[in-house]
C-alpha cells in the first residue's frame, strides 16, 4: 500500500504524466488513463490498483491506435484485428477495442462497403475486382452481395470501362491489337467478359 505523492506531466509530451508513489517515480501513463482511473494526489493504492492501472493504460493505447488507423480512412472490422495483431495486441485485448468501436459506430463493415465500393468504382475498377478486394478486407458475402447490388442498380458498368479506356487515348490502326490492350486492362481492372466484350464492341464501332 502507498500514496501518490505526485502527478506529474511529462515536459517532452505534456499528455503524458509521471506518476509518484511516496516520492519515487513509479510509472508513466496517459492523461486519459489518469481520468477513467481517478487518480489524484493522496490517493492510496496498492499492487492491485497499479495493474488496473497498467491494464487501463495499455487499453487505451490500443484503442488510440485503433482510431489512429479510422482517421486516415473507414476499414472494416477484418482490417482493424489484423493490424492490431500485427503491432502486437493479445486477442483479449483486440476484441475489447472492438467492442468499444462497435458500441460507437465507429467501424461498422455495411458502412465501409459502401464507402470502398463507391470509391473504386469512380477509380474506373469493375465489379468482379471490387467484389474481390471486399472478400479479402473479410467483409461477408451477404453484405458484399448486398451492397453491390444496390449500387450497380444505377450504374452502367459498361460506361464506367468505356469512360476508363477513352481516357487512355489509345490510337492504333490495328484493331487486334487495340482489341488486346483494351481487354488486357479491362481483365485487371475486374470487368467481366461480357462487359469487356460491348466495350470492345462499342469502341470498333466509333
Amino acid at each position: 500500500m502507498g500514496r501518490i505523492t505526485a502527478i506529474s506531466s511529462q515536459r517532452r509530451n505534456p499528455n503524458r504524466y509521471s506518476i509518484f508513489i511516496d516520492g519515487e517515480f513509479v510509472l508513466g501513463i496517459d492523461k486519459r488513463t489518469v481520468e477513467d482511473m481517478d487518480l489524484r494526489v493522496g490517493k492510496l493504492v496498492d499492487e492491485k490498483d497499479l495493474k488496473k492501472i497498467t491494464s487501463q493504460e495499455e487499453l487505451n493505447k490500443a484503442q488510440a491506435y485503433a482510431l489512429m488507423l479510422l482517421g486516415y480512412r473507414e476499414r472494416s472490422l477484418r482490417e482493424i484485428k489484423i493490424r492490431m495483431r500485427q503491432k502486437g495486441y493479445e486477442e483479449k485485448l483486440v476484441e475489447k477495442v472492438v467492442k468499444y468501436l462497435k458500441d460507437r459506430n465507429l467501424i461498422n463493415d455495411k458502412r465501409f462497403t459502401q464507402l470502398w465500393a463507391e470509391s473504386r468504382i469512380k477509380k474506373g475498377y469493375g465489379r468482379w475486382r471490387i467484389q474481390s478486394e471486399l472478400e479479402q478486407k473479410g467483409v461477408n458475402r451477404e453484405i458484399t452481395d448486398e451492397i453491390l447490388k444496390d449500387l450497380y442498380s444505377g450504374i452502367d458498368e459498361v460506361q464506367v470501362a468505356l469512360d476508363l479506356v477513352e481516357k487512355k487515348r489509345w490510337v492504333s490502326k490495328e484493331p487486334p491489337r487495340l482489341t488486346e490492350r483494351v481487354s488486357n486492362l479491362l481483365r485487371r481492372r475486374g470487368f467481366s467478359f461480357e462487359v469487356i466484350s460491348n466495350v470492345v464492341e462499342k469502341i470498333h464501332k466509333t
